[in-house]
């Protein structure tokens, strides 16, 4: 297929012995001379006005190795590697003619002398006519889907004995002969399936009691696959397409949109263009992380900068209270001092306690010297119990002390 497709040549190479000459074979064929003289016998490849009756050629004794071009018809060949000698192609609106060899005595002697030389070379100048119309008759040849669709008509009616046959040569070179079926009075027709790429001759003949009645040659191109061909709509398929989506064949256009009755779709998001913007945020972050390098150090300086920043917060706010608090503040605090005087008067009239009793004092090593006796404690300006009991606590602390 690889060489097919390549227009080449396939060799089996099961053995890797056997590479070597076929290397030679192929560097022989593409250096090979293209002027071939010998003795050699043309074959029949292509039907058409030039090779419709030919069975037999005389043999030729050179010709020029060409290949023939894509859209041509190769309606004969020549040598052992069956270059063509007659093709023909379209060119425009008319027919061109190619001829490899010559019509001299140098290599056609033997087609000189032949009785049919004049006939073949008027047959192949003919192909290169307009075709004319033969009494309102006309050939017709189209590829479609279903494959060769040959048609013969006529303006008038076809005689009633009258039969028809086309003669179809396939891009390759085979040939098929089909017989062409009346459709009505004026019309044959044929249909030839498996029509592939390439270019197709086809030659009609309609004949009544062995007698023409006409006959013709023409050409069909397929230049893509069938399967590219449009083809005819199909309702059943569409409704099978419908049913297996769950929507509606032919709906009415002012319905077309109606969700009801339909069964809820679904549909796939790409999220890879949020991903990416993700990924693109982030890799500042990630290339500071692998950079830096963060110690317990650096996190400890960074609390504290943060405690900074609060307490310097809080003082601010403290800072911005208003006259009025400050206000509030110095009269709780002159109610203080109030309640404290009140309650150094009442104290007062009180009859004073009884000192509790003072333990004997503990003798002193001897080689240490004895404490200094505590200063006599000033006379306290304060008068009361709170100031009895404040002086009482004090020569308490000083006994044990002593």
């Amino acid at each position: 297929r690889m060489a097919e497709a390549g227009n080449g040549r396939y060799y089996p190479g099961r053995d890797l012995f056997s590479i070597p000459d076929i290397i030679v074979s192929e560097v022989q064929f593409a250096a090979r001379p293209l002027i071939n003289e010998g003795n050699f016998l043309p074959i029949v490849s292509g039907i058409d006005a030039p090779t419709e009756d030919l069975t037999a050629t005389p043999p030729l004794l050179g010709y020029v190795a060409t290949t023939a071009k894509p859209t041509a018809r190769t309606l004969l060949q020549i040598g052992e590697e069956r270059d063509p000698l007659l093709s023909t192609w379209q060119a425009g609106l008319g027919q061109a003619v190619a001829w490899t060899s010559d019509a001299t005595a140098r290599w056609s002697s033997a087609w000189v002398s032949w009785d049919r030389y004049s006939r073949f070379w008027a047959d192949v100048v003919k192909t290169t006519y307009p075709a004319e119309s033969d009494g309102g008759f006309a050939l017709e040849a189209s590829t479609g889907p279903e494959g060769l669709r040959i048609r013969v008509g006529a303006a008038g009616a076809f005689p009633a004995e009258a039969a028809g046959t086309a003669v179809v040569t396939a891009p390759d070179g085979t040939r098929t002969e089909v017989d062409l079926q009346r459709t009505d009075l004026g019309s044959f027709e044929a249909v030839v399936p498996g029509a592939g790429e390439g270019v197709y001759g086809v030659s009609a003949r309609i004949t009544r009691n062995g007698a023409d009645v006409y006959r013709d040659a023409t050409t069909a191109i397929r230049s893509y696959s069938p399967e590219y061909a449009a083809g005819s709509g199909d309702p059943l398929v569409l409704q099978r397409i419908a049913e297996a989506g769950g929507g509606r064949l032919d709906p009415d256009p002012a319905t077309a949109f109606d969700p009801a009755g339909l069964a809820p779709g679904s549909s796939s998001r790409e999220l890879w263009p949020w991903l990416a913007l993700l990924a693109l945020l982030t890799l500042p972050a990630d290339v500071g992380l692998r950079r830096l390098r963060l110690e317990r150090e650096d996190l400890r300086r960074a609390r504290a900068w943060f405690r900074r920043r609060g307490r310097r917060g809080r003082d601010a706010g403290e800072g911005t209270r208003s006259e009025a608090a400050e206000g509030l503040f110095a009269a709780r605090e002159r109610a203080r001092e109030r309640q404290a005087a009140e309650g150094g008067a009442a104290g007062a009239a009180s009859p004073r306690p009884a000192p509790p009793p003072t333990p004997p004092p503990t003798p002193a090593p001897e080689t240490t010297e004895p404490a200094a006796a505590p200063p006599p404690s000033a006379p306290s300006d304060r008068t009361g119990g709170a100031g009895g009991l404040l002086d009482a606590r004090r020569r308490a602390r000083g006994d044990r002390d002593g």
